[in-house]
């Protein structure tokens, strides 16, 4: 996440996205991310914008320990390739958006409505 990445907007950067990716027959991909849920009960894919905050994360025994027990993998993706992805699909349907650094004191809530702009 170069220096670059560290300037540009919040739609245009790139993001560490845990997700569970699973190979189709038609040689493409499906999708599914942890969700992370607000008091109100919207559910929000994690993405993180440095290693710190994915860290924080990652080691929490209720989110990394789950993650790494299911082997997910670690994508590098803009918010609209979660929104849409150019390829195979994403099961986002009971989500609401992506909450950014979800652990630090500045996250960031984006619901799909912003993306599809």
């Amino acid at each position: 996440m170069g220096e670059e990445n560290r300037k540009a907007d919040t739609l245009d950067k790139y993001y560490l996205v845990p997700a569970f990716v699973h190979p189709r027959d038609d040689k493409s991909f499906d999708r599914m991310f942890p969700t992370m849920s607000t008091p109100e009960g919207k559910s929000y894919v994690p993405a993180f914008s440095n290693l710190q905050s994915f860290a924080k994360w990652y080691n929490h025994k209720d989110f990394g320990t789950p993650f790494r027990k299911a082997q997910g993998s670690i994508l590098t993706w803009r918010l609209a390739d979660i929104y849409q992805p150019g390829h195979g699909e994403n099961d986002i349907d009971e989500t609401v958006g992506v909450a950014i650094n979800p652990f630090d004191n500045q996250q960031i809530l984006v619901d799909w409505s912003e993306i599809d702009e």
